[in-house]
C-alpha cells in the first residue's frame, strides 16, 4: 500500500510537470505532440508536429516526458524571442524618419526668434510708457497736487502757511506740463509708432526739443524741490496715509528724471535685436533713435548740474536750451601794478542766449566734465 501510494503521488509530480512542460511549448511554439524515432528522443533543436492520436485529456506515457530537456524549451523561447524582437525592429524601421534640420532652417529659426523678442521690446517700451503717464503721473498730479489744491480753496487748517505762498509751486515745479504732454501728444503718437521703427525714429526727432525744453526746465528746479519735500515731509506722509495713496511724493518726484533715461536703454535692446535677425535697415533707424533718446538724457543730467549752481539768481530756462557744457581755464585780471594773469578752471555753459560761467568750490578736487561740481556763479555775457 505504502509503496502504491509513493507510485501515484510520483506518476501525479510527472505528470503535472509534463502539463507545465507541455503548456509552455504550446505557448511558444503552437506544438502539442512530438514524434521519436526508434524510440529515441529527437535532439534537433526544431521538433516536427503530427496529428495527434489521443485527447486532450489523456496523459502521455513517461518516456514523452523524461526526454523533453530543459533546455530544448529554453532554446525553444530564446528563438521566439529573437523572432518577435526582429518582427518588432522591422516594424519599428519602417516608420518614416523625421528629416533632420538643416543649419539654414536653423539659422532661419534664431532670426525669428531674435525678431520677436524685438517685438516684445518694442511692447515694452510702450507698455512701461502707458505705466508711466496713467499711474505715476497721473498720482503726483491729480492725487498729491489736486488734493493741496482743494486744501487752498477751502482754507484748511491742515495745509501750512507756506503753501499758501506759492510753496507747491517749487515742490511740483512744471510736472503738470509734463504729464499734458505725455497723455495729450507723446503717448499717442508712440502708440502709433511703436510697430514702425522708421516712424517711431521720426517721433524722437520730433518731439526732441519739447523733451528737452520740459524735463530741462523740471530739473534745474529739482535741488530746490527736493529741499522742499523734506522740509515738509510729515505733511505729505499725513497725504499719503488719508488718501491711501500707494507710492510716497518723495519717490514718484524721482520717476520723470528715470524714465528720460530709460528710453535710451531700451531702444539699444531692440537694436541688438534687430541686428540678430537681420533686420539691418530697422536697425539703422533704431539707432539713430538712441542717438536722439541719450542726448535728451545728457541734456538731463547737464540741467541737474545747472540746477545746483549756487548764487545764480532767476530762471536760467528763460537762456534757452543748453547747448554745451566743458572745462575751461579762465584768466582774471589782477590787481593794477601787478603783470602776471591769475588762472582758474571752471565750468562754461553755453545757452542759446547767453554764456554762465561758474567756479568750483571744491579746490582740492580735480576739475573735469565728468564730476558733480559744487558750483558758484561767478559771470554771465549774453550771446
Amino acid at each position: 500500500d505504502v509503496e502504491s501510494v509513493k507510485n501515484r503521488k510520483n506518476e501525479t509530480r510527472k505528470q503535472g510537470r509534463y502539463k507545465t512542460i507541455s503548456g509552455i511549448l504550446k505557448t511558444v511554439t503552437g506544438i502539442s505532440h512530438f514524434r521519436h524515432k526508434n524510440g529515441e528522443p529527437v535532439r534537433s533543436r526544431s521538433f516536427e508536429k503530427i496529428p495527434s492520436t489521443q485527447s486532450d485529456s489523456e496523459t502521455p506515457n513517461e518516456t514523452t516526458i523524461s526526454n523533453i530537456e530543459r533546455k530544448d524549451i529554453s532554446h525553444i523561447k530564446k528563438k521566439e524571442f529573437k523572432r518577435r524582437h526582429s518582427e518588432f525592429s522591422i516594424s519599428t524601421s519602417a516608420r518614416p524618419r523625421q528629416p533632420s534640420i538643416t543649419i539654414k532652417e536653423l539659422d532661419d529659426n534664431m532670426r525669428k526668434m531674435s525678431y520677436n523678442k524685438a517685438k516684445k521690446k518694442l511692447k515694452e517700451l510702450l507698455d512701461t510708457e502707458i505705466r508711466y503717464v496713467e499711474n505715476e503721473l497721473h498720482l503726483i498730479v491729480d492725487g498729491y497736487y489736486a488734493h493741496i489744491d482743494e486744501l487752498r480753496r477751502k482754507n484748511a487748517s491742515t495745509l501750512p502757511k507756506a503753501f499758501f505762498n506759492g510753496c507747491d509751486l517749487i515742490i511740483f515745479a512744471n510736472i503738470k506740463d509734463i504729464y499734458d504732454f505725455h497723455s495729450r501728444t507723446f503717448l499717442p503718437e508712440l502708440k502709433a509708432a511703436v510697430d514702425d521703427p522708421i516712424t517711431l525714429k521720426n517721433l524722437f526727432e520730433d518731439r526732441k526739443d519739447s523733451f528737452k525744453y520740459k524735463y530741462g526746465r523740471y530739473c534745474v528746479n529739482k535741488p530746490l524741490s527736493e529741499e522742499k519735500l523734506m522740509e515738509h515731509k510729515l505733511f505729505f506722509d499725513n497725504i499719503l496715509k488719508e488718501k491711501s495713496l500707494i507710492r510716497s511724493l518723495n519717490d514718484l518726484m524721482t520717476t520723470p528724471v528715470r524714465r528720460i533715461q530709460m528710453y535710451s536703454l531700451l531702444l539699444k535692446d531692440i537694436s541688438k535685436l534687430m541686428e540678430k535677425a537681420e533686420q539691418f535697415e530697422k536697425a539703422r533707424q533704431i539707432n539713430e533713435a538712441i542717438v536722439i533718446a541719450s542726448g535728451m538724457a545728457n541734456y538731463v543730467n547737464d540741467m541737474m548740474i545747472v540746477g545746483r549752481i549756487d548764487g545764480f539768481y532767476g530762471d536760467v530756462t528763460k537762456h534757452g536750451l543748453l547747448l554745451k557744457r566743458g572745462v575751461v581755464e579762465c584768466a582774471e585780471k589782477t590787481p593794477i601794478g601787478q603783470k602776471n594773469w591769475k588762472y582758474k578752471k571752471c565750468h562754461i555753459f553755453l545757452f542759446q542766449e547767453s554764456i554762465v560761467i561758474c567756479t568750483d568750490e571744491d579746490k582740492y578736487k580735480e576739475v573735469n566734465v565728468n564730476t558733480i561740481p559744487e558750483l558758484k556763479y561767478w559771470h554771465h555775457y549774453p550771446v
